[in-house]
């Protein structure tokens, strides 16, 4: 039957959206409510079941009041802080979402396949360290893979050789883009971009 967009409570999602940045983190440090309005959308429209956020924050929090309302979905959040993993929870938890699977450590993920990868994944430095990694680990030809913070110089530099070294492709999503300058781009297979 698919997934439905009337299950999702919108105005919710903003309030919580709006409590985050004003009492767990800043604006401009929080994923843009552009960012996750997307994920939303991409899982509904997708009917995406296995969800991965490589750090965490309010996107996983999205994902996981998506997950509330569809009961085959499974949500991984990892975050290379402890600290932030536990701020994390404890949003989670004030909004009544599901705290299983919040991971300290990527190497220690035993899943892989996902739908969705969200990479966000510490520091700049970090993403760029564990892009292959997410790619060859946790993926397939099928998975979406989205790469945040590519209004970053020198991140988008070294994604861009990365793809191109790879046979892959970046596209850039225009619903990401906030006020802040910051946006998301997909990397994923020239092939599957030229079919």
């Amino acid at each position: 039957m698919g997934r439905r967009m009337e299950v999702i409570d919108k105005e919710y999602l903003k309030n919580m959206y709006d409590d985050y940045v004003a009492n767990f983190s800043s604006p401009d440090m929080a994923a843009s409510y552009e960012l996750c309005e997307y994920l939303i959308n991409q899982c509904i429209d997708n009917d995406y079941k296995k969800i991965i956020d490589l750090g965490s924050g309010i996107s996983s929090a999205f994902l996981r009041y998506y997950q509330s309302k569809f009961n085959d979905v499974i949500i991984y959040s990892v975050d290379d802080s402890k600290e932030w993993l536990e701020i994390t929870k404890e949003f989670l938890v004030k909004y009544n979402l599901s705290t299983d699977n919040l991971i300290h450590d990527i190497e220690t993920v035993k899943e892989n396949n996902f739908d969705l990868v969200l990479h966000d994944y510490g520091r700049m430095g970090t993403r760029q360290k564990y892009l292959s990694y997410v790619i060859s680990n946790l993926t397939n030809k099928k998975s979406k893979i989205i790469l945040d913070d590519l209004h970053k110089n020198k991140y988008k530099t070294y994604v861009t050789k990365f793809a191109a070294d790879n046979e892959m492709t970046l596209v850039n999503i225009p619903e990401t883009h906030d006020k802040f300058k910051r946006y998301s781009m997909e990397i994923c297979s020239t092939q599957i971009i030229n079919h």
